[in-house]
């Protein structure tokens, strides 16, 4: 081994080639007088041409001089590149044909950006010896050096340095960068306020049985992946990134250390949660428990923020030129105001879409109130659809099954995602200035303001408590004597909580979850499928009667209840079955009917309120209930009339043969008629206590059968009654909305 020492010099000898393809490499080769090389290579690759650079002996530490001169000598088409944030792998080759390198040291990296001065962001980073070269006929020639290092921050002047140590001497090989990105730490101007809308973090769903639950037990925490993105249908660059910044003095500075917490009360299950986000990750830490109501529905979780919001620029490379630019790339939020937390079961939120809806549809109100409340009702749609979608998903992962009664049975479960999905909503930009070079908003605006399409991907979780299998506690039992459940377990692949399906065997009443239905009521006028009857010419101060059969069609025996729809006697008719008042009687008359059997024949008898009372009772509705559930019902129809008194009741409609299928239904049922005549018809749907809340006009219809899809998905569960109306006549349906 030999050692010899140059005199000073200072080179740019500096060769570098750029391999094309997917794993493009960048290499700086330089060789001192002893014939000692080294090779830096940089997996990114450069901007354009071959990347070159600037090697300086001996190298002083801290001499900024030279990385001036090198961004002052080296075209920018010669530089090399990387994106912010993102790992360049920097692999350091040092050889000698002798094996002769006596004197040698590890290379030591620095890496730093010209923000705002030559300041070194990183330094003394060692590399690490990865393997030893040999030539190829297998003598020794030297080693492989590597380190994987990023940029803090983006910029259009970057540097690594490699601190060698060499036999000849210390040299600095000085390799400028283009560094893409965000310009995290420039100031942003704020342009306008925009709302998001409420949106979910995390759902937890409900098991079945009348006295099962599902809780978030206290102390856990989760983390996951949260990206706010614009849209691509909607933004310029495809999905651009929505930075989240704090506030600076003129106004605010994007960082991604943002840091931003949310504390949710819970307003039923008890308990308290923190949300907390910093960057794209979000973290949820349970202070005291929450749990799904008692035989109840799934739980929300979430916030909604009011945002300032700016442009942002980023640092890019110019294909044409074979630069760096900086130019727009997306927005900025920072928040304002407080977080509209909130804690909902899914009733609640078909509540919540009901009341926004009509905000919504309130033309006294702002373009912008009417805008946000719209906005928040589609994203309360997707969202009730998108779980609904999370829970059937073919490809859940099963995670167990039990089967149980009255008897309890608990389990604990971890959570874990196995796909990823987005929730796409609108926002609403008070001025469009300045933001339609990162959004497409020409065309899209709306009454003092324009809407933007915004996207919030939800990845994968991250369990952070120390026991990860008992963040979810299920408790699952029934008290009602001969309901039985057979239930498979999976995973949301969206929240990875616990999802519930019951298999077969199952069956359930008092409230009907799943499986075999044990109420199953069936009212009928006398033997026949007729749903409605007319008893005209009655003689005033008579009594009209007819019989109906209280049937059951469950295969076990079942007791229900026979009622009169109060809201269907406004003219006050005296009703009784059997002999038994039903006018005031709440809850009807009990009865008892053995399983696929009838009660047949029961008389039914009207009368007048008074002698000089009404003539016309048009409409009267029966109906057979069980009555721990009155959603599960059957009902006919009597339409009683003295003297000369008549009715356009349902005999005389143009609309007969009226079915609704199914009832209950969900989001969504179908009516099917047949009309008489060529004739306009309008639907009108009104809640028990007789507000209309729908109309609806279905159009000049011609005769024969028709079919009409009539969809539900804003109403909140409950009974309705449906009219079809047709020049002066009516036919009323009951529909039930059960989900």
């Amino acid at each position: 081994m030999f050692f010899m020492k140059n005199t000073f010099h200072k080179t740019a000898i500096f060769i570098l080639t750029l391999f094309t393809g997917i794993n493009m490499q960048a290499q700086l080769v330089y060789t001192d007088a002893q014939n000692t090389t080294v090779t830096i290579s940089s997996d990114q690759g450069g901007v354009c041409a071959s990347p070159t650079g600037y090697t300086t002996q001996p190298f002083t530490y801290d001499n900024n001089a030279n990385i001036n001169f090198t961004f002052a000598t080296t075209p920018p088409a010669q530089y090399f590149k990387a994106k912010y944030g993102a790992p360049v792998t920097i692999t350091i080759d040092v050889t000698n044909p002798n094996g002769i390198f006596f004197g040698a040291g590890i290379p030591v990296l620095l890496i730093g950006t010209d923000s705002p001065t030559f300041l070194y962001d990183q330094d003394n980073l060692q590399a690490e010896l990865t393997e030893n070269l040999f030539s190829p006929n297998n003598q020794f020639i030297g080693f492989r050096y590597r380190r994987t290092v990023a940029f803090a921050r983006a910029d259009t002047k970057g540097y690594i340095v490699v601190n060698q140590i060499l036999p000849s001497g210390n040299y600095g090989f000085i390799l400028p960068f283009v560094v893409e990105g965000p310009l995290t730490n420039e100031q942003v101007p704020i342009l306008g306020t925009t709302t998001q809308p409420q949106l979910p973090y995390f759902i937890l769903h409900a098991p079945p049985g009348d006295g099962s639950t599902a809780e978030f037990q206290e102390t856990k925490t989760v983390c996951r992946e949260i990206v706010q993105s614009a849209a691509s249908d909607n933004s310029n660059s495809g999905y651009v990134d929505v930075k989240v910044g704090v506030a600076g003095s003129a106004g605010f500075i994007v960082t991604t250390n943002f840091e931003f917490s949310v504390t949710v009360g819970f307003s039923a299950g008890g308990g308290e949660m923190n949300i907390n986000t910093q960057g794209n990750q979000t973290c949820m830490t349970v202070t005291e428990g929450f749990q799904t109501p008692p035989g109840g529905e799934d739980v929300f979780v979430g916030y909604g923020i009011d945002f300032a919001y700016g442009v942002y620029n980023q640092v890019a490379i110019d294909p044409n030129t074979c630069s760096s630019i900086t130019k727009p790339y997306g927005l900025a939020y920072v928040p304002i105001g407080q977080p509209r937390q909130f804690y909902y079961t899914t009733s609640e939120i078909f509540d919540q879409i009901s009341v926004l809806q009509s905000l919504a549809n309130n033309d006294t109100l702002s373009a912008r109130e009417r805008n946000v409340a719209q906005n928040q009702v589609d994203v309360w749609n997707k969202v009730l659809a998108l779980n609904q979608a999370n829970i059937n998903n073919p490809n859940n992962v099963q995670i167990g099954a039990v089967s149980f009664g009255a008897v309890p049975s608990s389990q604990e479960s971890g959570i874990t995602v196995t796909e990823t999905a987005a929730i796409e909503y609108e926002q609403y930009l008070d001025f469009a200035t300045g933001v339609d070079v990162v959004i497409e908003v020409a065309g899209s605006g709306v009454s003092g303001g324009h809407e933007y399409r915004n996207s919030q991907r939800y990845g994968k979780i991250e369990n952070q408590s120390q026991e990860v299998t008992k963040i979810v506690r299920y408790t699952l039992s029934d008290d009602d004597p001969g309901d039985l459940f057979n239930v498979n377990i999976f995973r949301d692949p969206m929240f990875g909580t616990p999802v519930f399906r019951t298999a077969a065997g199952s069956r359930s009443s008092c409230p009907y979850q799943t499986g075999f239905q044990r109420d199953q009521p069936k009212l009928k006028h006398d033997g026949t499928s007729d749903t409605h009857i007319t008893l005209a010419g009655n003689p005033i101060g008579s009594s009209a009667t007819f019989k109906i059969d209280l049937c059951n069609e469950s295969n076990e025996a079942r007791t229900y209840s026979l009622e009169l729809n109060a809201q269907s006697n406004l003219n006050g008719a005296v009703v009784s079955a059997a002999g038994v008042p039903l006018n005031g009687n709440d809850l009807g008359q009990s009865f008892t009917v053995p399983a696929n059997s009838c009660i047949q024949d029961l008389v039914v008898e009207v009368k007048q309120l008074s002698l000089n009372g009404p003539l016309a009772y048009p409409n009267l509705e029966l109906f057979l209930y069980a009555a721990c559930e009155e959603a599960i019902q059957s009902s006919v129809f009597a339409s009683v009339f003295f003297g000369n008194a008549t009715g356009t009741d349902e005999a005389n409609s143009l609309v007969s043969e009226l079915t609704v299928s199914p009832n209950p239904c969900t989001d969504a049922t179908y009516l099917d008629f047949e009309m008489k005549a060529a004739a306009p018809v309008r639907l009108e749907l009104s809640d028990m206590q007789g507000q209309v809340v729908r109309t609806e006009a279905l159009g000049d219809l011609q005769a024969g059968k028709q079919r009409y899809m009539m969809e539900l998905n804003n109403l909140p569960n409950g009974m309705y009654f449906m009219t079809l109306q047709s020049q002066g006549t009516r036919t009323y349906r009951k529909i039930v909305v059960q989900r």
